[in-house]
């Protein structure tokens, strides 16, 4: 069975990927998969897994922006 760390470590790891590959799709996805897993720990006041999932929407969503920064896109 997943846990929420295994949730956490696998979505962080394919960021790293998705950053590495230069990947803006799977960056946005990641981005909204971490948001919506926000939600469930808003709903049941667990603040510290609500954070975690925040601080990887965060990630995924500043690594895409600074990918499209330097192609000079604005998708």
């Amino acid at each position: 069975m997943l846990t929420i760390q295994d949730m956490h470590d696998s979505i962080a790891g394919a960021i790293e990927r998705a950053k590495k590959s230069q990947n803006t799709a799977d960056l946005s996805e990641l981005q909204q998969l971490a948001g919506y897993l926000m939600r469930p720990a808003h709903l049941n006041d667990d603040k510290d897994t609500e954070y975690r999932f925040r601080v990887l929407a965060a990630s995924a969503a500043n690594t895409r922006e600074a990918i499209l920064r330097q192609r000079g896109d604005d998708e």
